[in-house]
């Protein structure tokens, strides 16, 4: 479903007249309906993670440099769930940014020698607000790194962009938000929508969720890497 489509869906409920692509942008109240819209994305992406936001982003290191900086991943609530050598297939270690600190702790008076990247830990130092991620040894030659990732979907602008995340979840609940200020939608009050939104949204999740079903399988494995089971410390 496309953003105009989303428009018409609330205004329809909203019992407002239907607009057409070029009436998006250039009225104060359709402002405030794109606004509920893709508050009710963000809203919608945050509750789970959805396979079509899922997908996988490459970048090259290169010689002697041991950060990597993710392109375009800022304000997408980024998340990378393995990292992989692409020329060799090979997934990269995981560890946690304290322990990467330690392996750099004495890089002036003992420098970090370069070679094939061992591990890979998150690194926070981008003005932009980009994901990056420095990795252990300095990297000796130019490979291609594969991040498996789940980012949400850029605001909605145009009126043939298409949203990712399933659509009724997201237009029954812009219908709650825009019908705060009525405190009813042909009868049914607010609060009443917004418990709509939320069942459907529980059905989305409960397809999607069908999709993947390996997913719901819970193991431990002796490396922490590779078990999806989390251990308070």
């Amino acid at each position: 479903m496309n953003f105009l489509e989303l428009h018409n869906k609330v205004l329809d409920r909203l019992r407002e007249n239907r607009i057409v692509s070029t009436d998006i942008g250039r009225d104060p109240y359709i402002n405030s309906i794109s606004a509920h819209i893709n508050d009710a994305k963000d809203s919608v992406e945050n509750a789970y993670n959805w396979s079509m936001l899922r997908g996988e982003d490459t970048e090259l290191t290169t010689i002697g440099e041991e950060i990597i900086t993710i392109s375009g991943s800022a304000d997408l609530e980024y998340l990378v769930d393995a990292v992989s050598i692409a020329e060799t297939g090979n997934f990269i270690k995981q560890v946690t940014g304290r322990e990467m600190m330690v392996k750099y702790v004495n890089d002036v008076s003992s420098p970090v020698p370069q070679g094939s990247i061992q591990t890979i830990a998150p690194y926070f130092d981008s003005d932009l607000g980009e994901k990056q991620f420095r990795v252990y040894p300095r990297p000796d030659s130019v490979v291609t790194l594969r991040f498996l990732r789940l980012a949400h979907q850029p605001d909605l602008e145009n009126y043939d962009d298409i949203i990712k995340v399933p659509s009724t979840p997201v237009f029954t609940l812009a219908t709650a938000l825009a019908s705060r200020e009525r405190g009813e939608v042909g009868g049914t009050p607010t609060s009443e929508l917004f418990a709509i939104a939320q069942t459907h949204l529980s059905d989305a999740i409960a397809i999607d969720t069908a999709r993947n079903p390996e997913e719901q399988i819970w193991y431990v494995s002796s490396d922490m890497s590779q078990t999806n089971v989390r251990f308070k410390l």
